[in-house]
């Protein structure tokens, strides 16, 4: 059976895997020739009853990395804030987008977090341009689980070439969105949120300087091991290529809200508080001990 978007770009599929070559030229180059634009769609949620985090900087900083490059006539970025699930759907077939970059946070098996349908109509900008809600609800939360959000972006493959699920636990999503997509990057674990926004910053920065898919990954990781001086944080960031094999790469955990009350600069990209196995909880104690996992 033929790939539709390896066809179009001249890919060949063996086995099952693609040939991203192609691929690894930068996707402004590529459709700067036939005059096309590159078209980015970014999607934020952050709904009631998970804990909050700096999205709106994330949003500026995809949008400064972008401005400031030399191709950067060749982009269109649409946004999606407070999205919904029906809201990114809508979106998809809008737009067509190249790249879908998903900020927020996961939940590993249990799915991405958006706010729910339910809510959305409660939900306004205000005349700074923050998005607020009128919502007395203390939980919007709507979970979009692997399967399901992998479903819907097949549908895309035609046109979508890589996927930023810029959220803690996210390559579980990645995994399962890999089959189909040339490029899906996700988190194997937590992350703290200047973090995941210095990876957005270093990964722009490369797509809009004409850099590949994989080489942007890696000037993202080196963003924040240079910026951040920052190692092990960088390690947590996945590349997945379509039709590779999956290797689970984050423990299993049973997830609960946390307190949304805890302070913005201290939060991870996850709702969540992990409930480990005793095995779970002896890893956590040796590499303490070590001084190798960063504490927030």
């Amino acid at each position: 059976m033929t790939d539709p978007l390896a066809e179009k770009l001249g890919i060949n599929v063996q086995g099952g895997t693609v040939n991203v070559q192609n691929l690894n030229l930068g996707i402004a180059e590529r459709l700067e020739q036939s005059g096309d634009h590159v078209r980015i769609l970014v999607v934020a949620a952050n709904p009631l009853g998970s804990s909050p985090l700096k999205l709106d900087h994330e949003v500026k900083t995809i949008q400064e990395a972008l401005r400031r490059s030399r191709k950067r006539d060749n982009f269109v970025v649409e946004y999606r804030l407070a999205a919904t699930p029906s809201e990114l759907r809508r979106a998809l077939l809008d737009v067509e987008p190249h790249v879908l970059h998903f900020s927020g946070h996961g939940a590993g098996e249990q799915g991405l977090l958006f706010v729910s349908d339910e809510s959305a109509s409660a939900i306004y900008r205000s005349e700074g341009g923050e998005v607020r809600s009128r919502s007395t609800s203390t939980n919007e939360i709507k979970f979009v689980p692997a399967q399901p959000l992998a479903n819907l972006l097949k549908l895309c493959d035609e046109h979508l070439e890589c996927v930023v699920l810029n959220a803690c636990y996210s390559d579980v999503q990645g995994n399962a969105i890999s089959t189909n997509i040339p490029f899906t990057i996700g988190m194997r674990d937590q992350v703290a949120d200047h973090v995941a926004i210095k990876f957005s910053q270093g990964f722009y920065d490369a797509i809009g300087a004409g850099k590949g898919y994989e080489s942007a990954f890696k000037w993202g990781k080196v963003a924040i091991e240079f910026d951040l001086a920052n190692n092990e944080a960088s390690q947590i960031l996945v590349l997945r290529k379509k039709g590779e094999p999956f290797s689970k790469s984050s423990p299993v955990v049973t997830m609960s809200p946390l307190d949304p009350q805890t302070p913005t600069s201290d939060k991870e990209r996850s709702p969540i508080t992990t409930k480990p196995s005793v095995s779970i909880l002896m890893m956590l104690l040796l590499t303490s001990i070590a001084g190798l996992r960063r504490r927030i």
